[in-house]
């Protein structure tokens, strides 16, 4: 509470909207944050709305974050899960646009100043949104008033953060004919956030040259200076040592991991302009970026093996729009999109790497430059074909696969900050090189027309082209890679009728999907002529699906069958898959106050591709037994049924309630597949294979209560689901009982929003505002298992569900973002933005083993490994003595490591120096590496590789000043 109220005090605080956006922002009445559905279509289906001031006013990153506080909506590290369905596997509009890709890899969340409303439809989907999956959420860009904007800057700077700095600004225009709007926002951060306590666990880096010393072979090796740049920065003033004390003249950033830096933009621009008399013609340009370095504590001593990752948006749109008919009985639109999304993980080149350690303010406004993309690595046709035929010499890796010992990474001696290997000295890169991009071309319409005096007829159609290239890839090795080049396509047609008698609302609609993913899968040639016993093969001469193609060709690649050559690998178009989907909805008004609604709806959602894609021109005899392999996916069906009803409690209060069941099928699953090996005479090995034979049901209950008046609203929503999953033919006592990885089954949210009148309120509260954001939920489920594993983490098999019977704590915290306005025609705010406002410590992952953030066998078995390996060498040395290490070298401490060595005889003298500094920081300097000096050590050591993000971020304060004009 101390950091909370000096927090308030320097502050002065707020938020205030611009003149020309108030009306939009300020002025609108808490009241607004009720998104109960008004109008008689909507009224018919749950549909959640956050208005534009609801979501620029609370204390959220993303438009994403303010639907979290909506019942029935839960989060993960994936994304959002609506209703209890997968992370991601909804759709997602702007201004009517599509903007859902194919894949998952890639989905940037929107700025909250360039949104205008947030909705949500969770319930019985319309028709035009049959093909959304689990839900449709629909954003707006922002509508004002005649002119104006507004600027703001915040950080964490004074409050000893992340190194965090964002601006956002909105301009908008709007009269008769035209609206326009631009925004964005710009994001710097000097840390990755790593949680709670994460200044208990040190992280060491370079910080220059500690000394230089001759190693035969070698020369003059030089010995990074550790310094300490996260923990505690006093910790190690007392050692003996001057350069520790001194921290090597570096910086501590306390809770700042080093060289984490991630950076990002959006940016939004919009309009609405006539053309001719009844004709609108409406323009979308989105674009975002996100760069992050990849904190990877083991090569902080070998740039050359630092790896970042990039994603990228790009969305540009026209709509036309218009009545149809004189008299305006009904209205049409047509739109249509070119999107493109993104997807890079390289190793930095050397100058990225070097300007990207501590940009000012955190920000990366060009991005990273990697030394393999798009671009200087090009995935095409050419690629493809190299790694299909894997023909030594080609173009599959940049690197050499022949030869791949050049390009280890070197750690010859024990200099990193621990006195252990595992730090890298030089050699690579190595690891995943990741290159993906997707195009969409996107084209819709729909026209509403009034047919009778009771009924209103909706028709439309949308079709999308997709162009994906993907490149996964070890550099260095071929093991659980992949790439392709594929052009999926998908359409869809809807007609729905909406009825209207009375109090009563009636929506029934039909819509038909079609996708191809446009995959190309080998198939080989079945050459067994006779089976054991003696048996002909049915199947001699036919081709059949395996993952077996330059592994399974002779000189020219064909087998005789019936005298004729018939090719051993021919590849296979996938097939067109087409669903029909109906929808049924209802609304009654059961009184002035009261609402009824019923639905049912079935779904047609096309799955991941992804998925489908996997592995799909990758060799059996180049990967891992575990790797999994995509099949020809079709869709996933999924009927939804809903009861709901909304009662108003006068003007200002209301609630609603709802209950649904959901169940789905054709769900992708990865199981094991017995399939016949053309390479072992059809011997029947085991496949891992993505089939879309699960199945996923979920069911619950949400309930919301909102209130507001002029100045004060506000929300509270419970809501409850099962989700569970399973695989039909396997054969488990317990299938009915695996949760999904992603259920919470119990949320409480709740809200609340104090505007004081123009002029009004008193003392700290007058001219100021207040947004109070509440979250409980559930913790997600995990499995116990022995090892090192943590609760994220798969273990057992991958090709069977994971029965998750342990469940992590609940999550919850309490946001707050304090306002407080200076008037004028210019408007002037300061305010303050505190996430975590209790400091609850939300437990994110523990050991899969203990359940809690320990896991003593793990330690243990890490610390004898790191002390025997210790003993050893000191024993080669002569330097043990007992269960101690004498590094004293007769008084000369450092100096005396000339003649060290490893364990097998091989010079080491930097290992030696290494751990003279680990005694002298760690120790309390004598020279004499006690048993006890080592296992505090070896411990340190362990911690810092696994504890890492076991609790969600602490409390995290930001200031920050708003100018409109």
């Amino acid at each position: 509470m101390i950091v909370w109220r000096s927090a308030l005090a320097a502050a002065g605080l707020v938020l205030l909207a611009p003149p020309a956006l108030r009306a939009q922002q300020w002025l609108a009445p808490p009241a607004a944050v009720d998104t109960a559905a008004t109008d008689s279509a909507a009224a018919a289906t749950t549909s959640r709305r956050a208005p534009g001031e609801f979501v620029q006013g609370l204390p959220v990153d993303s438009a994403e974050g303010a639907l979290l506080l909506e019942p029935g909506i839960t989060g993960t590290d994936a994304g959002l899960s609506l209703r209890g369905a997968a992370p991601g596997s909804h759709s997602v509009q702007v201004d009517g646009i599509d903007i859902t890709p194919s894949h998952r890899r890639v989905r940037l969340p929107l700025a909250p100043v360039t949104v205008g409303g947030a909705s949500a439809i969770t319930g019985p989907l319309p028709a035009w949104a049959g093909g959304s999956g689990s839900a449709a959420l629909r954003f707006e860009t922002p509508r004002g008033g005649a002119r104006g904007g507004r600027v703001s800057w915040e950080t964490d700077r004074f409050t000893s953060g992340l190194g965090l700095n964002r601006i956002e600004a909105g301009l908008a225009r709007q009269d008769r004919t035209s609206r326009l709007f631009v925004g964005g926002m710009l994001t710097g951060q000097k840390s990755a956030e790593f949680g709670a306590d994460a200044e208990l666990v040190p992280i060491f880096a370079p910080a220059g040259v500690d000394t230089t010393v001759a190693v035969a072979d070698l020369g003059d090796v030089a010995i990074p200076a550790w310094a300490l740049t996260r923990g505690e920065c006093d910790r190690f003033d007392a050692s003996p040592d001057a350069g520790i004390a001194a921290n090597y003249g570096a910086p501590c950033g306390a809770a700042r991991t080093p060289i984490s830096t991630r950076s990002g933009y959006r940016l939004a621009a919009a309009g609405d302009y006539a053309v001719g008399r009844a004709t609108r013609l409406s323009v979308l340009a989105l674009r975002g970026r996100d760069s992050e370095r990849r904190f990877d504590y083991a090569s902080v001593a070998n740039p050359a093996n630092l790896f970042g990752r990039e994603t990228e948006t790009q969305v540009y749109a026209l709509t036309f729009s218009g009545p149809i008919g004189a008299r305006r009985t009904g209205a049409w639109h047509l739109s249509g999109s070119r999107q493109t999304d993104r997807l890079t993980v390289s190793p930095l080149t050397p100058e990225s790497e070097a300007d990207s350690r501590d940009p000012a303010g955190g920000f990366l406004l060009g991005g990273l430059d990697f030394r393999w993309d798009r671009k200087s690595f090009p995935v095409d046709s050419s690629l493809l074909e190299n790694y299909r035929t894997n023909r030594p010499g080609t173009r599959r890796s940049p690197y050499e696969l022949e030869a791949t010992d050049q390009y280890r990474t070197v750690d010859r001696f024990r200099d990193g900050p621990y006195a252990t290997y595992g730090f890298s000295e030089g050699g690579g890169p190595v690891g995943l090189l990741s290159i993906f991009e997707e195009k969409r071309t996107t084209l819709a319409g729909a026209a509403t027309w009034r047919v009778s005096a009771n009924s209103h007829f909706t028709l439309g159609a949308d079709y999308v082209t997709y162009a994906v290239s993907s490149y996964d890839h070890q550099l260095t090795s071929q093991a659980f890679s992949g790439t392709y080049l594929e052009e999926p396509v998908r359409g869809a047609v809807f007609a729905e009728d909406r009825f209207e008698y009375g109090s009563l609302t009636f929506v029934a609609g039909v819509r038909y999907d079609a996708f191809n993913a446009g995959g190309s899968r080998p198939w080989v040639l079945d050459t067994v002529a006779t089976l054991a016993g003696g048996l002909p093969n049915p199947r001699f001469g036919e081709h059949y699906p395996f993952p077996r193609i330059s592994s399974y060709t002779d000189s020219d690649g064909t087998f005789s069958v019936n005298g004729q050559a018939v090719p051993l690998v021919v590849f296979r178009d996938d097939s067109r898959h087409s669903a029909w989907s109906p929808t049924f909805r209802a609304a009654l008004r059961a009184s002035d106050g009261t609402t009824l609604r019923a639905g049912l709806s079935r779904s047609a959602h096309m799955p991941d591709l992804a998925l489908s894609f996997q592995g799909i021109n990758t060799d059996l005899a180049i990967t891992s037994v575990a790797q999994v392999y995509g099949t020809d996916l079709g869709f996933q069906r999924a009927w939804t049924m809903e009861l709901g009803a909304l009662h108003r409690f006068g003007s200002a209060v209301s609630g609603d309630v709802a209950l649904y069941r959901r169940s789905s099928s054709r769900v992708p699953t990865v199981v094991l597949h017995q399939a016949a090996d053309p390479n072992r005479q059809n011997a029947e090995v085991s496949i891992r294979q993505v089939q879309d034979i699960g199945e996923e049901s979920a069911r619950g209950v949400e309930t919301r209560l909102a209130w507001g008046s002029e100045w004060l609203g506000g929300s509270l929503a419970w809501s409850w689901q099962r989700v569970r999953i399973g695989v039909p033919f396997l054969d488990l006592p317990d299938l009915a009982d695996i949760p999904a990885s992603w259920e919470r089954p119990h949320t409480v949210t709740a809200t609340m929003a104090y505007r004081a009148p123009e002029g009004g309120g008193r003392g700290l509260l007058r001219d100021a505002s207040v947004w109070l954001a509440f979250r409980l939920a559930s913790g997600t489920p995990y499995r116990r298992c022995d090892g090192p594993e943590l609760s994220d983490e798969p273990c057992g098999s991958i090709a069977a569900p994971v029965i998750a019977h342990d469940r992590l704590p609940s999550f919850r915290q309490l946001d707050l973002r304090f306002a407080k306005r200076f008037g004028g025609r210019s408007s002037a705010s300061i305010f303050v933005d505190a996430r975590n406002l209790l400091g609850r410590r939300n437990l994110r992952r523990v050991f899969a083993a203990t359940g809690t953030t320990t896991n003593e066998s793990a330690a243990e078995d890490a610390r004898l490994q790191a002390v025997q390996d210790w003993l050893y060498e000191a024993a080669a040395n002569g330097a043990q003595a007992g269960s101690s290490i004498d590094l004293t070298f007769a008084g000369q401490g450092a100096g005396g490591c000339a003649n060290w060595v490893t364990a097998s005889g091989s010079p080491a003298a930097p290992s030696c120096i290494a751990l003279v500094r680990v005694e002298q920081r760690w120790g309390n300097g004598d020279g004499i590496y006690t048993a006890e000096e080592q296992a505090l050590v070896a411990d340190a050591a362990f911690a810092a590789f696994t504890a890492n993000g076991f609790h969600g971020a602490p409390r995290r304060i930001r200031l920050g000043v708003e100018l409109g004009f």
